[in-house]
């Protein structure tokens, strides 16, 4: 099994600004989204106010919205880090960190000629009812308590048993192939037989013809 597919399973325990993370959900996801957080739109620099309204996030359930009104707390740490951008630095990273253990989902072979589909609704609607329509989960456990990584995983598992046409792409699938053999090595009838195995018959006989008129004209 892959290595990718078990960080998604066990994504390991998560700390932020002193405080355990629950799973991430589908709706702390949708609720990033809608306070156009800096963890989800890649742009802006993140503040430790960011960082704690993330964390407040992670703290909410569907169908609740976040309370976001500052705390004491908040503002003692904020008096005692704001200066500190190491720190802050370093509270957004492990909030990043958190969410991404969450949310890594499977990478496919590419289907060559195939055009991808497009919807129109919301794409985390789109996965909240994709889960609901595949799965017996139901409303509120889609929107909080599977985690969106491991959703894909099991949607597209589900899809592939139902005759889905994607392939999983592993880790492994990518690393370099080591064993295979020296061409320059072989002879004519070996590299015969790898041509004829990729290309057909006529084709490596082709080949094979121009290669042994290339080794003579070369040797005159």
């Amino acid at each position: 099994m892959d290595d990718s597919f078990f960080r998604v399973l066990f994504p390991g325990r998560h700390r932020v600004l002193g405080r355990e993370l629950p799973p991430f959900s589908f709706w702390h996801q949708a609720c990033l989204y809608a306070l156009s957080s800096p963890f989800v739109q890649a742009s802006g620099n993140i503040t430790l106010a960011d960082v704690q309204i993330a964390v407040k996030v992670c703290h909410t359930r569907y169908p609740h919205s976040p309370d976001l009104r500052p705390t004491f707390a908040d503002a003692w740490q904020r008096w005692r880090f704001d200066r500190r951008p190491d720190v802050v630095r370093g509270e957004a990273q492990a909030f990043a960190a958190y969410r991404a253990a969450f949310t890594a989902r499977p990478r496919f072979w590419e289907n060559e000629g195939e055009l991808p589909r497009t919807y129109s609704a919301p794409a985390i609607l789109a996965h909240v009812a994709q889960l609901e329509r595949l799965t017996k989960f139901t409303h509120d456990q889609a929107w909080n308590d599977v985690p969106p990584g491991y959703a894909d995983w099991l949607v597209s598992t589900i899809i592939e048993q139902l005759g889905g046409e994607s392939r999983f792409l592993y880790e492994d699938d990518e690393q370099p192939e080591t064993d295979l053999p020296d061409l320059n090595a072989l002879e004519d009838d070996a590299l015969f037989k790898i041509v004829e195995r990729d290309r057909g018959t006529e084709f490596a006989q082709a080949w094979l013809d121009h290669r042994r008129r290339s080794q003579t004209e070369e040797a005159m």
